[in-house]
Parts: C-alpha cells; sequence; structure tokens
C-alpha cells in the first residue's frame, strides 16, 4: 500500500522525501551523537588536565613544606634551645636571658626575609613560652596543641588557625632531648596564607575556573575570594572530599566540574572547580556552525530540486526555442539529452543530427566560397605584379643614382643615404619575383626601409638581434614584415600622436618552428580587440567568409599576412599577438625552420616542394 502511494506521488516530492530519508536525518544524527561523545571526550581531558594541574599543584606544595622542614631543622637540635627547653618554670631570670639570645641568635636570622612567616614559637614541657609575638590568646592555642601532642609526629600541618584575627597555616615540629630522645617541647611556625594562595593560584584553568584547598579539618586555606580564608568549608563540601582524589558536577543541571586531590605528606585537599560551558565552549560554535551549514546546505538542495524538476516541464519549450534560432541562422545550438525521458531524448537527438548536417552543407558551400576567394586574391596580386613590372626600373634607378651623385658633390650624405637605401628598397619590391625568400633576405630588405625611416624620425631606436646562420635556414613570404612594421608607425605612434622611438626585431630558433617577434614601444590596442584577432589567427583561415567578416578589426593587414603565410606554409604558423597595452605591443610571426636553406638557384616548383615537404 505504502509503496502504490509512493509511486503515484509526483517526482518532486519523492526526490524531496528521498533527500530528507536518505540525507538530513542521518546528517542531524550523526551531529547529535557527534556532539555528545565530543563533549564527553572533553569532559574526560578536563578531568585529567584537572588531575595533573593539581598533582603539580600539590608537588609545589610539599616542595614549599620540604624547604620550611629543612630550614628549622637545625633549630631541633641547637644547644641554646636545648637548654631553654630544660629551665624551670620558676626561674623567670633564666628564660628572659635565653629567650632574649635566643631571639637575636636563632630566630632574627631564620624570620628575616621570609614574609611567609608570621609568627614562630618555643613551647617547652613546663610550658616555658619562646614567641617572636604573642598575646593571651596565642598562649591559650599554644598550651591547648601541647596538650594534643602526638609523640611520633615530627613534622605536622595543623591546620589554618588564626592568630590576631588573621587565619594562618600551623606546622609543628616536636623537640627531641638529644641524649635521652624524649620530648622535651614543641615548636609551633605560623605561615601567612598568601604564599599558599600564591602557590595554587600560579596555574589557571580557562577563563574562570580556579584552585582551592581545605586543611584536615574543613578549614579552607586558600580561595580566590580571600574572605573564605580560615572559614569552615560545608559540610555537603566535605562529605564529597572523603576519598583521597575524584571529581563531580555541581550547580544547576551540573554546569560547574570538580576535581579533587589529597596531599600525602600536609594533608591539604586540593579541589579545582571548572564550568562546563568553557570546555564545550568550541564545541557548541562548531555545533552551531554544524546546523547552519545543514540548514544551508538543505535550501541549496531543494532549491536544486525545484529548478531540475522546473526544467523536466520546459523541455519542449527549450526545444521549440532552438527550432526558432535555427530557422533565423544560429546552427550553433544542441538540444540536451535526457536519458530518463526516452520521448523527448529522441526527439532532441533527431534535432541535434538535423542541425548537424545542415551544418555540414553549410560548411562545404562556404569552403568552396573561400576557394573562389583565394582564386581572387591570387588574380589580385597578379595585377599588382603587373602593375609593379609596368614601370621602368632603369629610369627609376637612374634617376636615383643621379640624386646620389649630386648629394655626393654637394657632401649632403643624408641625401647620398636615403637615394641609396632608396634603390635598394625597389630593387626588391619590383624586382624580386620569388613568393618565398629566406629571413636573412627579408631582414636586409627591412634593414634598408628602416634607414630610411630613421632619416625621418632621428630618435627612432631600430634593435634587430638575430642570428645570421639561423636566418639562412628559415623561410618567409617575401614582404611580410613591412606591413607590420608599418602597422607600428601608423598605428603605435602615429594615431596617439607619439614620436616614434622604438622597434625592435628579434628571433629564436625553437623545437618545430622559429619564433620571429616585432616589438614597440607605443600604444597598444585594446584588450578586447587583441583576443579577437588572436581568435582569428588561431581558428581556420576558412573560417573568414569574406572582408565583412573582418569588420571588428581596425584594419586587415595583419590578417592578409598571417593567411599569406597560413596558405603557403600551413595554418601552424602564421601570426600572434603576444602581448598589447600601453606600454607597447609584441607580435610573434612564426616560420617553417629547414635543415637546408633552398639555393638561390633553384626553381620556385623546388623552393614549394622544400615546404610542403617541411609542413607534412
Amino acid at each position: 500500500m505504502l509503496i502504490k502511494k509512493f509511486r503515484s506521488i509526483p517526482i518532486v516530492r519523492k526526490l524531496v522525501l528521498l533527500i530528507i530519508m536518505l540525507m538530513c536525518v542521518p546528517f542531524f544524527l550523526f551531529g547529535y551523537f557527534w556532539y555528545t561523545i565530543s563533549a564527553k571526550t572533553a569532559e574526560q581531558n578536563a578531568i585529567a588536565f584537572s588531575e595533573q594541574l593539581l598533582r603539580q599543584t600539590s608537588e609545589h606544595l610539599n616542595s614549599y613544606f620540604h624547604d620550611l622542614e629543612r630550614t628549622t631543622y637545625p633549630l631541633l637540635t641547637h644547644p641554646l634551645i636545648q637548654q631553654f627547653l630544660k629551665i624551670p618554670a620558676q626561674d623567670t631570670f633564666e628564660q628572659f636571658m635565653y629567650t632574649k639570645r635566643i631571639k637575636e641568635e636563632l630566630v632574627h636570622n631564620i624570620i628575616f626575609g621570609r614574609e611567609d612567616i608570621y609568627n614562630f614559637t618555643v613551647l617547652s614541657k613546663e610550658a616555658v613560652d619562646l614567641s617572636s609575638t604573642g598575646g593571651p590568646e596565642l598562649r591559650k592555642r599554644n598550651l591547648r596543641l601541647l596538650d594534643t601532642l602526638v609523640p611520633s609526629q615530627n613534622y605536622n600541618v595543623i591546620g589554618v588557625d588564626k592568630v590576631d584575627a588573621s587565619p594562618v597555616l600551623t606546622i609543628l615540629r616536636v623537640f627531641l632531648d638529644t641524649l635521652s630522645y624524649r620530648n622535651t617541647g614543641i615548636m609551633l611556625i605560623d605561615l601567612n596564607l598568601n604564599e599558599i594562595d600564591n602557590i595554587c593560584g600560579r596555574n589557571r584553568l580557562g577563563d574562570t575556573g580556579f584552585l582551592w584547598a581545605v586543611d584536615r579539618n574543613g578549614h579552607i586555606v586558600c580561595h580566590p575570594d580571600k574572605t573564605k580564608w580560615g572559614q569552615q568549608a560545608t559540610e555537603e563540601e566535605l562529605k564529597l572530599f572523603q576519598s583521597e582524589k575524584g571529581s563531580f558536577k555541581k550547580g544547576e543541571g551540573g554546569n560547574t566540574l570538580v576535581t579533587y586531590q589529597r596531599s600525602d605528606k600536609s594533608g591539604l585537599v586540593l579541589i579545582s572547580e571548572v564550568p562546563l560551558q568553557e570546555m564545550t565552549r568550541g564545541l557548541n560554535a562548531l555545533r552551531n556552525a554544524t546546523i547552519v551549514i545543514g540548514i544551508v546546505l538543505a535550501a541549496l538542495i531543494f532549491t536544486s530540486l525545484g529548478m531540475f524538476a522546473y526544467s523536466l516541464t520546459r523541455s519542449l519549450r527549450n526545444l521549440q526555442r532552438l527550432m526558432k534560432r535555427a530557422e533565423i541562422g544560429d546552427l550553433s545550438v544542441s538540444a540536451p539529452e535526457q536519458p530518463f525521458n526516452s520521448e523527448l531524448d529522441s526527439v532532441n537527438r533527431s534535432f541535434n543530427k538535423m542541425v548537424s548536417e545542415i551544418r555540414r552543407l553549410i560548411e562545404d558551400v562556404h569552403r568552396a566560397e573561400l576557394m573562389q576567394k583565394d582564386m581572387q586574391i591570387r588574380q589580385r596580386e597578379s595585377v599588382l605584379q603587373a602593375m609593379q613590372s609596368q614601370i621602368n626600373p632603369h629610369f627609376l634607378y637612374n634617376t636615383l643614382e643621379i640624386i646620389n651623385s649630386y648629394a655626393i658633390v654637394q657632401n649632403i650624405v643624408p641625401i647620398s643615404r636615403m637615394a641609396t637605401a632608396l634603390a635598394a628598397f625597389f630593387r626588391y619590391s619590383v624586382n624580386n619575383r620569388k613568393p618565398v625568400v629566406s629571413l636573412r633576405e627579408e631582414l636586409d630588405h627591412m634593414r634598408t626601409y628602416m634607414l630610411i625611416q630613421q632619416e625621418r624620425y632621428r630618435r627612432l631606436d631600430i634593435d634587430i638581434e638575430l642570428d645570421d646562420e639561423e636566418t639562412e635556414q628559415v623561410s618567409i613570404i617575401r614582404l611580410t614584415l613591412q606591413p607590420l612594421v608599418e602597422n607600428v608607425f601608423v598605428h603605435g605612434y602615429e594615431r596617439h600622436r607619439l614620436r616614434p622611438s622604438y622597434i625592435g626585431i628579434v628571433g629564436k630558433k625553437n623545437a618545430n618552428y622559429y619564433s620571429l617577434k616585432v616589438l614597440d614601444k607605443g600604444h597598444g590596442m585594446d584588450e578586447s580587440l587583441m583576443a579577437q584577432y588572436n581568435r582569428a589567427f588561431q581558428g581556420s583561415i576558412n573560417s573568414i567568409n569574406d572582408t565583412s567578416d573582418l569588420s571588428p578589426f581596425q584594419r586587415i593587414g595583419m590578417w592578409n599576412v598571417h593567411a599569406r603565410l597560413a596558405m603557403h606554409f600551413g595554418e601552424t604558423y602564421g601570426l600572434r599577438i603576444e602581448r598589447s597595452d600601453d606600454h607597447g605591443t609584441v607580435i610573434e610571426i612564426r616560420l617553417p625552420i629547414f635543415l637546408k636553406h633552398v639555393e638561390a638557384g633553384n626553381s620556385e616548383k623546388e623552393n614549394e616542394a622544400h615546404v610542403q615537404s617541411h609542413t607534412g
């Protein structure tokens, strides 16, 4: 029954139910158990850390009491004190004399510099009292301790008491006769609780956790709240500190973790209290972040499901839109294939096949038009060559020679140099009928052209850095560099009203081609225009229908240079704009490399066959 109902539910609701059951519920259950286990682990780690901290503090206190025991040990056998302990109670003069000597010779040395010792007392079995400070209340306390003395306890931490209304920690030591080893009196050392508090306060437990201690009688020895020093701990607390060590929770809802440990030497119980909120603060933040992330993920998933369901219902409308785009000539459209819906998949596949076939037929027609255009370009080149052949070269060269002769006679060196350069320029441009020349020949022609331009722009810096041996092995279409350099003058400098300052031609032999670069320091083209050029250079030359396809470009000179190189050497060769910005432009020309350059005597047919064998 449930399965039938589930099948009748719309697909969107099915997906929502599956996501809730298979992802959301397990995610929140995992988060709950993870938080519970992590909180328990954090609590156990806090107990272990507190126990370690209590052990360290107990060791510090034991070290402090041991140092005090070692400091007072010489007094137990000192002759002056031994003699003082034997003075009868009625011999007040002897008491006075020995008391004075002991205070001057012994007590002063012990108490001096020890701010932790509040009072020092020596009391004999005859109740003869020697105290650094004193009063009737103190003497009563001393006599009470003498009456409750246990002879076997040579060093004992009695606990917290009050001297002059100040809480102190009393240490008791027993005097033994050096001959009979009988108990002859006691030594009482009253310590300020500040030193105990300093030792307990050296280690902190988080931001609000703290340590405190009680003695054997349940009196508070140290506490962050100094008003509690010397007060009696509550019975509920003392009941919890019966064992040697342990831990428990207290407060509302058990929000404070208490760990305690009893010191073997001093008998003090050290207690640490840490709020559980501090231990789980990071876990709470992580839990909240996990909940937020879970909600965001759930919202994203449900949104994605809604969008996916909507896409299913609009598949037919999408196909109709694609057909309209194909009707107006956009044959790049492609309908998505949906394997979970066989009917829509079949229709979309048929539509894609139809568009692909129409696109193939148009490309065939376009390829035929390109072949016809190539023939037109060759015809224009033939017309140009015919026009060039109509110029009488002898008349031109004789005229330039006459100009050169007059310049030499008049000692006008610039005119002589320009006339000679112009004659060489025309010989290469007009008389040279070879379509393919060596790179060295093309560079010689460019040097002549640059010499003429330097007469016009005196500050123009020409930098040509190429290896002559390598240039003999590289072929290039004749008059390839001149249009590119003319573009530098017109579009790089003059268009931006800049004086031409630098033109560089550098070359480098790579593994599969020769890289020739033309550099300038003028203003370059926009980044979008450069990207258009490079896309055109990287694509097939057949992808440009006619000159109307070059309308986004500022000029078609570079495209003509690229097309001549690509058609002659192959589409792996041609132009590429490497960089063009406000600091200049770098145009790379990729040319084929031949192991042996075609000799000058070779025919044009042999040269072309050599190129075709290299380009494959």
